[in-house]
């Protein structure tokens, strides 16, 4: 799967997934991360939550629902949860497209 940040979708050879930017973001964070962990801190500042005041249920909420929406489109779970710590990405799953000339 390859990462649109440009358009904002999460493609493959057969679908296109239309993402909201905050998912974008978690998906970008998730790809840069060190080990593909990452920290509920971390995830949320990446998000554009106040990292101060946000609520972890509203997190894990966000982070739910974008892996049931890849989930249902791709029938794979790429973003696991990493008890006490975050979340982490199945490796080498996702790219991201550096370049976009696609329309």
């Amino acid at each position: 799967m390859t990462l649109d940040q440009t358009c904002l979708h999460l493609y493959n050879n057969e679908y296109k997934l239309d993402l909201a930017y905050q998912e974008m973001k978690a998906l970008d964070a998730l790809i840069n991360a060190e080990g593909n962990i990452l920290h509920h801190d971390c995830m949320a500042e990446s998000m554009g939550l106040n990292i101060k005041l946000y609520d972890s249920r509203v997190l894990e909420k966000s982070i739910s629902r974008l892996r049931n929406k890849i989930k249902k489109h791709f029938g794979i779970n790429i973003i696991h949860s990493v008890r006490g710590y975050g979340y982490r990405l199945l490796r080498g799953v996702v790219s991201v497209n550096q370049t976009n000339f696609h329309s």
